[in-house]
């Protein structure tokens, strides 16, 4: 993408690094050319040709994102210059790694949109592959893919599809009712390609089966497949109780309720890649945009196939999943930086080489701010510039200490409650952020002063013989947060 690797050995020093089985603090990593060398904490840090000190920011895995299909205004069913845009996008906001979605089109078109991923792939070592979505789906559950370009995985169409995807094709989604699937995902298994199951309407039995056979990956969980019943589960409690299965799930608050994300995260832990199944619009305005030869308009970051009500892909990134996993569905950070990294290697059988913060893992690396912004990326060891501003501007609680300070304010503690530092490492918890709403503190002798807005859910203790103490910053607080100042 244009950048240059540093020469020689590079230090990142930083409060904390966490990933998914390991937290430390008073962090650093020693990269070397494209891998990590070192890692450790405090003490003890090597001597590097460079040494980036980042202060207070989290240092995380790359996130890896195993079906997007576009954004920046670019779709990756396009030329490689809107496969460059989108991927530039999606890497400012911390995904290092990419699997390119395709929808169903023919197969000749198809097949020139693999070539481009091809040539993209050989300049670019973190595009990862393509995943066709298509065409192997039901007509009765297509989504926002053209009926028209759906087919049947026959012999003939199974043995071209493996043809024109040689060394591109790294994942595939198929329903497996319809004829010949179940044959389908052998086959697509034994060359080594990672099956999904989605866009269908099996029921347990036949889900099960393809299981059996060799798919490993639930397509965009709960979407595009029927849902839950008590008499007939379908493909989402089949795929929780099969240890061998992984699910995509869309954390967006649009595709899921997080009330029903939580639930698949407490079932399957560790089993559950977070997507962003974005399109073209993501990181651009509201308007129309093309998702293959489909028409989505977008209005409010939402994009529908025109002249309906279908969902067509999302307008989100992966760092605003992680921020949604942590504030909506109460994941320990750990926990949500590990869906979108650990997990979706595992999906690629990448699990020993990207995904983790370990000697001889790929330096795909984020540095996080206390907000969980990307606010520096390297893949494979090569700095990319982020810019990670979604969503409202946020502010932690430090913004209030480091302002009340100034104005002769000592803070002299904070109890966390069930948001204990232990249980979630990148404290002050992202959890804390409930609402954006400006709050203001205004001191006065034994005083309790609460959020202007009436939306403040904790209780500042302000004592003081200086002169009052305004306080402006965007915060939020979590109910089971106190604060207590002190002159």
């Amino acid at each position: 993408m244009n950048a240059v690797r540093p020469a020689g050995t590079t230090l990142l020093r930083a409060e904390r690094a966490v990933d998914v089985t390991t937290t430390l603090h008073d962090a650093w990593i020693c990269i070397d050319g494209d891998s990590i060398v070192a890692i450790g904490e405090g003490s003890g840090a090597p001597q590097a040709d460079t040494v980036i000190d980042l202060g207070d920011a989290t240092l995380a895995p790359g996130f890896i994102d195993l079906h997007s299909h576009g954004g920046g205004g670019g779709a990756y069913d396009n030329g490689a210059d809107e496969i460059l845009a989108a991927l530039r996008m999606h890497r400012q906001h911390g995904t290092t790694r990419s699997v390119l979605s395709l929808v169903a089109n023919p197969l000749t078109d198809l097949a020139r949109s693999l070539t481009t991923i091809r040539d993209v792939m050989s300049d670019d070592q973190a595009v990862l592959g393509a995943h066709l979505e298509g065409p192997f789906l039901s007509p009765a559950n297509h989504g926002a893919h053209e009926p028209r370009h759906l087919l049947h995985p026959t012999a003939e169409h199974v043995e071209e599809v493996l043809r024109i995807g040689t060394g591109v094709v790294r994942q595939i989604t198929i329903a497996p009712e319809l004829p010949g699937a179940l044959e389908a995902i052998r086959r697509f298994a034994d060359a080594g390609i990672v099956v999904g199951v989605g866009h269908t309407l099996a029921d347990a039995r036949i889900t099960q089966a393809a299981f059996d056979a060799g798919a490993t990956l639930l397509t965009h969980a709960f979407n595009a497949m029927p849902a839950v019943h008590h008499r007939a589960p379908g493909p989402i409690p089949t795929a929780v109780a099969d240890t061998r299965i992984r699910m995509e799930l869309i954390l967006d608050a649009i595709h899921v309720h997080p009330s029903v994300a939580r639930l698949l995260f407490a079932a399957a832990p560790d089993r559950v890649a977070l997507i962003t199944d974005a399109m073209a619009a993501t990181g651009s305005p509201d308007g129309a945009y093309q998702l293959g030869s489909i028409t989505a308009d977008v209005v409010h970051g939402i994009a529908r196939v025109r002249g309906t009500e279908t969902i067509a892909g999302s307008t989100l990134t992966q760092d605003q999943a992680l921020r949604r996993a942590i504030d909506d569905i109460n994941l320990p950070v750990q926990a949500a930086i590990g869906a979108l990294t650990a997990t979706p290697a595992a999906v690629l059988g990448l699990q020993h080489r990207v995904g983790s913060l370990a000697p001889g893992f790929a330096a795909d690396i984020l540095a996080l701010s206390p907000t969980l912004d990307v606010t520096h990326v390297w893949t494979a060891g090569t700095p990319v510039a982020a810019t990670s501003r979604a969503g409202p501007k946020r502010s932690w609680p430090r913004a209030a200490r480091t302002a009340a300070s100034r104005s002769g304010v000592v803070f002299v503690g904070i109890r966390w409650g069930r948001l204990d530092r232990s249980n979630n490492p990148a404290a002050p918890s992202a959890r804390n952020r409930r609402t954006h709403r400006w709050a203001h503190w205004r001191e006065t002798p034994s005083s309790f002063a609460t959020c202007a807005t009436g939306r403040a859910s904790s209780t500042t203790r302000a004592t003081s013989s200086r002169r009052p103490c305004k306080v402006n910053r965007a915060l939020a607080w979590d109910t089971e947060a106190s604060w207590q100042w002190q002159n």
